[in-house]
């Protein structure tokens, strides 16, 4: 009897040393779990940094396009408001001209008539 409740002692020693060995593996693998999500979500803020950077590169060509269109739009107006003055001015000469010429052939036609 004595040799069986040895044996027991001895299992229940070798189930025990087994339990904390399962668990100690256990804790080790959820170590290196761990381990490996804290570089898993390191790569992930470097991913998500490095995409935010590149949107951002691709949001500063942007803006400097339109910028730059902008500016050559704005330029083009300047140029048109200048043109469109001169043509004014231009009008404004051809519109006196033509009443000085109604003037001077309605002075002439009155002279006309005057030595008919």
């Amino acid at each position: 009897m004595s040799f069986s409740l040895v044996r027991c002692v001895s299992c229940e020693d070798a189930e025990i040393n087994q339990s904390q060995q399962r668990m100690a593996a256990a804790s080790d693998e959820a170590h290196k779990l761990r381990i490996e999500l804290d570089a898993l979500s390191e790569r992930l803020k470097l991913r998500d940094e490095t995409e935010l950077r590149s949107r951002l590169a691709k949001q500063k060509a942007l803006y400097v396009q339109t910028v730059t269109t902008l500016k050559e739009t704005m330029e083009d107006n300047r140029l048109l408001q200048a043109e469109l003055l001169r043509l004014r001015e231009t009008r404004k000469l051809m519109n006196q001209k033509r009443m000085v010429f109604l003037s001077l052939t309605d002075q002439s036609m009155q002279i006309h008539f005057e030595f008919s």
